[in-house]
Order: C-alpha cells, then sequence, then structure tokens
C-alpha cells in the first residue's frame, strides 16, 4: 500500500516529542521508531558509562546474528529495572528489544544530566553502538560514543504472533508519540 505519514517534532519546556501520524490506501504492516543518539556525559565519553533504568520485566531473546528467537523474562544481565550503569553487564554491548511495562519507558543517567523516556509503544531498543565505525559514518565517533533508545512495536512481530500490533488497516489512522525530556541533576 501508499503510506501518508506525517512526523512531527515539538521542542518545548527540555522535552522533544516525536508525534507519528500514518494512514494507508492498503492493508499495510508499519513499525515506525527513530534512531536518535545519546551521550549525556559529551562526545568524548564512552556511553556504556551512563547509568539507565528500564521498565522492562521481559526481552527479546536473540541469536548471535541478532535473529529472535522468543521474548523471555529479563535475567541478570538485561535487568535494568532499577538503575545501574550500562558497561557493569555484558561489558555495556547491546542490541536488545525490551517489552516495556509502562509508558515510562527508560531513564537515562549522565553525570550532569538526566533523560526520561515515555512512550505508547510497546517496545523500546537499546542499542549501545558497537558496530559504529567512524570511518563509515561521518561524525558518529565510533564504537560506544552514543547509544540509541528506539521506541516500536516488537521486533518479527509476524513470526511472535503479534500482526495486530504492526497492521495499520485501510481506513484507519495509527498515531503514535514518544518524548525526551532532560533535566539537570542536582548535586
Amino acid at each position: 500500500g501508499n503510506i501518508g505519514i506525517t512526523v512531527k517534532y515539538t521542542l518545548a519546556n527540555d522535552t522533544l516529542s516525536i508525534n507519528y501520524t500514518m494512514s494507508s490506501d492498503r492493508d499495510c504492516v508499519i513499525n515506525p521508531t527513530n534512531h536518535v543518539y545519546f551521550n549525556l556525559n559529551g562526545e568524548n565519553s564512552d556511553a556504556r558509562e551512563q547509568s539507565i533504568m528500564i521498565d522492562a520485566d521481559r526481552y527479546t531473546r536473540t541469536d548471535e546474528d541478532l535473529i529472535p528467537l522468543s521474548v523471555d523474562p529479563v535475567n541478570e544481565d538485561y535487568d535494568f529495572r532499577t538503575m545501574r550503569r550500562i558497561r557493569d553487564r555484558r561489558d555495556g554491548i547491546y542490541d536488545t528489544c525490551y517489552e516495556l511495562n509502562s509508558g515510562r519507558a527508560a531513564i537515562l543517567r549522565g553525570d550532569d544530566l538526566e533523560m526520561t523516556v515515555t512512550t505508547d509503544r510497546p517496545c523500546i531498543q537499546l542499542y549501545t553502538g558497537e558496530f559504529f565505525d567512524s570511518r563509515k559514518a561521518r561524525g558518529n565517533g565510533g564504537a560506544f560514543a552514543a547509544l540509541a533508545l528506539e521506541t516500536s512495536s516488537h521486533i518479527d512481530p509476524m513470526n511472535c504472533d503479534r500482526i495486530e500490533e504492526v497492521l495499520l488497516k485501510h481506513g484507519e489512522i495509527f498515531r503514535s508519540i514518544t518524548s525526551y525530556s532532560l533535566k539537570e541533576i542536582k548535586k
């Protein structure tokens, strides 16, 4: 189908909101997200030194090629339900989809800043940038220079009995919002 999409970015009161509106002339599979990257400690620091809390009891387990295998309860290596430094498990190497418990998806904390991610999407992908190569992508700073918190539907929904989550039917309107709110950490 032909998809009509509007993405509206709003910046107000230290909050960046991304609003998606989509329609289609036929039934279509959709899963909009964004790939904005963050390093609250600045451009010359390792993003894995930040701390994070992700409000998720479950994550998508993948094989070594990142092919989804199952949605499982978080284990010690993937548990960010309380704030902790990203590097403390798995050396901070994540490209992982988390199934969210609530709309307050995550809190990312640097030395002086804290960012709260809220969304109406069911999942968030934590990607810590291990595959960044500064020779190929100008300005990305190389591996682990920043991390992404990508809100979306489950990965591979067609093979996990979640097709309704990503199916936009002809005549329907899809709407979604994700917000990133910054505040200074009082010391």
